[in-house]
C-alpha cells in the first residue's frame, strides 16, 4: 500500500497538468476539513423497502417514518425511500444486479436494502436487514454518530473511528498506536495562519463552529446492535475491508464524510500523520468528487448547525456523478441529474483499491478525477486554450517553464519513492 505515494502520483498527475495550464485556479486557504463542513452537502442513500403485498399495519408506520425523515427538519437524513412490492412490480434488472438474483424469491418479511449514494465507489449495498423499529432507527442515529457530530460542531478537524476486529491484542495495539499519535500530532502539527484562513472568501465567518486543529478517537463495537449498521457503513465503504479480519480506523470530517480507511499494520505513524496533513492542509480542489471518500448517514440539519458560511463560487458546483447506480431510478426525478446508461462509468481502474494488511505497506489514495457528468469549470481551462486565447509571448513561456518544473518534481518524487522500495 502506497499511500500518497506511487497511486498518489499516477491519479495526481493529470490534476497536475491541470493545474499548471490555469489562468483562473486558485488553491483556497481554508482546510480541507473546514471547508468540507462549510460546503459539502452530504450525498443521499437510498433505503430501498422490499415487500410482498400490503405492509401490515405497523410495518406501515415505521415504512412512513422512515420516508419523513428525510424532510423532518429534527432528522433530515441524507436519505431517498423507495418501496418495491416484489408481487406488483416487474423484476428490475438494476435491483437484481445490486441485490442479487433471488432478491424477490427469498424475501420472507418486509427488508431494508441501504444502498450507498450515487457515483460512490462504494459498495454499491451498505446494509441489508428486517424492516424492524430497532432497524429503522439504528439506520440514520446510533451512540457513535451523535458523538462524532457533537465533536465536529464543537470544532475537532476529524474523529477517527476505530472499528476492531475482534481479536483483543490486534484491537488494543491499534486502539494504543492511534491515541499516542493523534495526541502528538494535535501538538506537532499547525494550521496555516488564521488570518490567511480568515481573509478567504470560501471561509464562513460567521460560522459558530471554532477553527482550531482538533483530533478524536472514537472506537465503534460492531457486535453493539445500535452500531451494527453504522459499523457496516463504514466496512463497506472501501473493497475488502469487511473480509479482512483486522482492525480498521477511519477518520470522519466535514458532515460526516469518510476519509479513506487504513487497516491493520496500516494503523502507523506515517499514515496516521498523512491522512492528518491531509485534512488540514488546504482546500485545492473544491469539488467533492475530485476528493477520496464517501459520505455517511447522519440525521442532522447541518445548514442550521453551520450558519453564515459564504456562498461557494457558482462556477465550481458540488456536482453530483454517476457511477454503479446510474440507471437505478430510486431518485425523484428533480433530485439528481439524468444519467447516461451507456456509460456507467465503472472501470476497473478507478475503483478503491484492495488494502493489504499483510505488508508494511500504505493505501493508495484514489481520486476519482473526470467522473463528473457536468462539464468542466471555466476556471479550469486546458493549457491549449489558455495558449491559444493569449498573444503574449511571456505567458506562453511562464507556461512552459511551469510544465518543465511540473514534470521534474514528478520525476523526482517517483525516482525516490523506487529507491525507497
Amino acid at each position: 500500500m502506497f499511500f500518497l505515494k506511487t497511486r498518489f502520483l499516477s491519479h495526481m498527475l493529470p490534476v497536475c497538468f491541470l493545474l499548471v495550464f490555469t489562468t483562473g485556479a486558485y488553491a483556497c486557504s481554508v482546510p480541507v476539513f473546514r471547508y468540507a463542513l462549510e460546503h459539502w452537502h452530504p450525498d443521499p442513500y437510498r433505503a430501498v423497502i422490499l415487500h410482498r403485498g400490503t405492509l401490515s399495519e405497523e410495518d406501515e408506520k415505521l415504512v412512513a417514518k422512515l420516508e419523513a425523515m428525510p424532510t423532518d427538519p429534527n432528522t433530515s437524513a441524507n436519505m431517498i425511500v423507495r418501496r418495491v412490492d416484489v408481487e406488483q412490480d416487474e423484476e428490475s434488472p438494476d435491483l437484481t444486479e445490486l441485490l442479487g438474483p433471488d432478491y424477490r424469491e427469498s424475501l420472507e418479511s418486509p427488508e431494508i436494502a441501504l444502498l450507498y449514494p450515487q457515483g460512490s465507489l462504494s459498495g454499491p449495498l451498505a446494509w441489508r436487514g428486517r424492516l424492524t423499529a430497532e432497524n429503522v432507527d439504528a439506520l440514520v442515529r446510533s451512540p457513535a454518530r451523535s458523538q462524532i457530530t457533537d465533536w465536529i460542531l464543537a470544532g475537532e478537524s476529524a474523529v477517527w473511528v476505530l472499528v476492531g476486529a475482534g481479536d483483543a491484542v490486534a484491537d488494543k495495539l491499534a486502539e494504543e498506536t492511534l491515541r499516542t499519535q493523534l495526541d502528538l500530532l494535535e501538538n506537532e502539527l499547525k494550521l496555516r495562519d488564521m488570518e490567511i484562513i480568515e481573509a478567504e472568501s470560501q471561509f464562513g465567518k460567521e460560522t459558530k463552529v471554532e477553527l482550531r486543529l482538533g483530533l478524536k478517537l472514537l472506537v465503534l463495537d460492531r457486535t453493539d446492535p445500535k452500531e451494527k449498521i453504522f459499523a457496516a457503513m463504514l466496512l463497506r465503504s472501501e473493497e475488502n475491508l469487511e473480509e479482512l479480519g483486522q482492525p480498521v480506523a477511519i477518520p470522519v470530517y466535514g458532515r460526516g464524510r469518510a476519509f479513506l480507511a487504513l487497516a491493520g499494520k496500516g494503523i502507523k505513524r506515517r499514515n496516521i500523520e498523512e491522512s492528518c496533513r491531509f485534512l488540514i492542509g488546504d482546500c485545492s480542489c473544491e469539488v467533492k468528487r475530485q476528493n477520496p471518500g464517501v459520505d455517511l448517514l447522519f440525521a442532522l440539519n447541518w445548514d442550521e448547525q453551520v450558519v453564515g458560511s459564504a456562498g461557494v463560487d457558482p462556477t465550481l458546483p458540488d456536482l453530483v456523478g454517476i457511477g454503479l447506480y446510474s440507471e437505478v431510478s430510486l431518485d425523484e426525478p428533480s433530485s439528481e441529474p439524468n444519467s447516461d446508461p451507456a456509460n456507467p462509468q465503472t472501470e476497473e481502474s478507478d475503483k478503491n483499491p484492495t488494502i493489504d494488511t499483510q505488508q508494511d505497506k500504505t493505501p493508495p489514495v484514489t481520486l476519482h478525477v473526470a467522473r463528473e457528468s457536468a462539464e468542466t469549470p471555466d476556471s479550469f481551462s486546458t493549457a491549449d486554450e489558455t495558449a491559444s486565447g493569449s498573444s503574449s509571448f511571456g505567458q506562453r513561456l511562464t507556461l512552459w517553464l511551469a510544465l518543465l518544473i511540473a514534470l521534474g518534481v514528478v520525476f523526482a518524487a517517483i525516482a525516490t519513492v523506487r529507491l525507497r522500495l
